[in-house]
């Protein structure tokens, strides 16, 4: 049987009434749930972040170099820069998402650090804590540019001497 047209409007005026009223009487809970929600995330974010900043004050006047498993660069690092390093920084080496060092760091904390970083893709880095602040700078270009071109490590050694001897 077919309906007749007035039918079938009457049952989308009844839909249509029955979604409004579904709607106006669960509005206040789903709004209630979203303001709930974005204040418990906003807390959450807050905390994580408070967390961080206490973590990068822990780590006040340290000074890292930081370098990944990326094969071109490893064992030129390892051979050629490493050793002339200033005693005072320390050496992360990154495998993946794993941070290798001695003493151990908070990988999470670190990696949020790693990708704070200006150009965080283009390892290595160097990393120093300053007034409550990470600073960094990519050694990346100068690398690549020393092995592509086989020229002078100084170039390198100098930025590594200049930014750790920069005050913030």
């Amino acid at each position: 049987m077919l309906m007749s047209r007035w039918k079938k409007v009457k049952v989308m005026v009844a839909i249509v009434l029955i979604l409004l009223t579904g709607g106006i009487i669960l509005f206040p809970f789903v709004f209630t749930f979203i303001i709930i929600g974005g204040t418990l995330r906003l807390i959450r974010n807050q905390r994580a972040s408070n967390a961080y900043q206490r973590y990068i004050r822990s780590l006040e006047g340290k000074d890292f170099f930081c370098y990944n498993n990326r094969e071109k660069g490893q064992k030129f690092i390892e051979h050629e820069i490493l050793p002339t390093l200033p005693p005072q920084v320390e050496v992360l080496y990154l495998q993946g998402r794993r941070i290798d060092s001695q003493p151990a760091y908070n990988g999470q904390h670190m990696l949020k650090t790693f990708h704070n970083f200006d150009h965080f893709t283009q390892f290595p880095h160097l990393l120093k804590i300053r007034n409550g602040r990470a600073i960094n700078c990519s050694l990346f270009h100068e690398l690549f540019d020393c092995l592509d071109k086989e020229g002078n490590k100084d170039e390198i050694l100098d930025k590594i001497q200049h930014f750790f001897a920069q005050e913030a």
